[in-house]
């Protein structure tokens, strides 16, 4: 039986790469890289692994094509390389990652003892991550990701310190964005209406709008994606698990936009909508619009992004789409 959740809410938003969202499945062992042909997203399908990795890639970023076998993805932030990889479990420890990182740039080795002081720690949306920032030759900001997919990730820039500076903050949302996905199961569920079927085969049967038109290039994680007539951009998107939670999907939103956290969902504002949350927070130039429905073992993001203007005329649609995909209810 399914349980749902719904959050709608509208978010001042201004050049955030949102939608970026990209994958990656790790091998135990990894192999040369597989990669698609260039486009929106980056997928690798390798063996030995039930789980793919997901993250939003900053606007502005670019990925990058490299020969390396060991890495997953390259971007070019900027004129910077970033650079990710994956390993199996713990992948040496943190002080034999940090002082393998340390001789890189002309430094020292440093014990246990030294090690606390030069790490910072976030709660990312997918689990813990730890960054190093260190200066010798060049400066280095490296983040060790554990999403959950039992492997661990690694994010790494160098380069001129006023630069890799400049950067830090973007390199820490991007490697605070790292999460486990689980994709939509290519069988449907038994025959059935409403809320007897699943959130993907309603959305397989869902007939959008007369002045919704769906986009054919939408990235390989996002299940369906329209673009309205006027302008606004329509997505369903699945997580594993909760997704993060609603809370910390609030705060990762506000602070791309610049905004502080919250303490709790209460101080993020909102109405109750017949069971639903309904947040408004609407900046001048954009917004964005999401719900997020739990199902099972993992979670459906239904988003709509755009200028004000372009979302205002949306809203009835997009919570028409959310009702009868989302939550299998027959809304006229």
């Amino acid at each position: 039986m399914r349980t749902a959740t719904l959050l709608i809410l509208a978010l001042a938003i201004s050049g955030c790469g949102d939608d970026d969202i990209h994958s990656y499945n790790a091998p135990k062992t990894p192999p040369p890289t597989q990669m698609q042909t260039p486009g929106p997203s980056l997928a690798a399908t390798l063996p030995d692994s039930p789980s793919d990795v997901v993250w939003d890639m900053p606007d502005g970023w670019t990925e990058s094509n490299s020969d390396q076998a060991m890495r997953a993805a390259t971007f070019d932030a900027g004129g910077i390389e970033v650079i990710v990889t994956a390993l199996s479990g713990p992948a040496g420890g943190i002080l034999a990652n940090v002082n393998r990182w340390r001789g890189q740039i002309g430094l020292d080795a440093i014990d246990e003892a030294s090690l606390a002081p030069m790490l910072t720690h976030y709660n990312g949306i997918g689990g813990d991550v730890i960054i190093a920032d260190m200066t010798g030759d060049q400066r280095m900001v490296a983040a060790i990701v554990d999403p959950g997919d039992g492997k661990t990730w690694f994010v790494k820039a160098t380069g001129d310190p006023d630069p890799i500076g400049a950067l830090l903050p973007e390199f820490t949302l991007f490697a605070r964005s790292f999460r486990t996905e689980v994709k939509p199961a290519t069988t449907s569920s038994p025959a059935g209406t409403g809320s007897e079927q699943s959130v993907l085969d309603r959305l397989g049967s869902y007939t959008p709008p007369d002045n919704w038109t769906r986009d054919p290039n939408a990235s390989s994680v996002v299940a369906a994606a329209y673009t309205a007539g006027t302008g606004a951009r329509i997505t369903a998107t699945v997580l594993g698990g909760q997704g993060g939670g609603i809370l910390p999907n609030i705060n990762r939103w506000r602070g791309q936009v610049g905004l502080e956290p919250v303490p709790t969902l209460e101080d993020a504002g909102g109405q109750d909508i017949g069971g639903a949350l309904l947040v408004n927070i609407t900046g001048e130039q954009a917004s964005i619009v999401a719900a997020i429905v739990t199902e099972g073992d993992h979670s459906w993001f239904f988003k709509m992004t755009g200028a004000p203007s372009e979302i205002e005329p949306e809203l009835p649609a997009f919570q028409r789409f959310v009702q009868r995909v989302g939550l299998g209810e027959d809304t006229p």
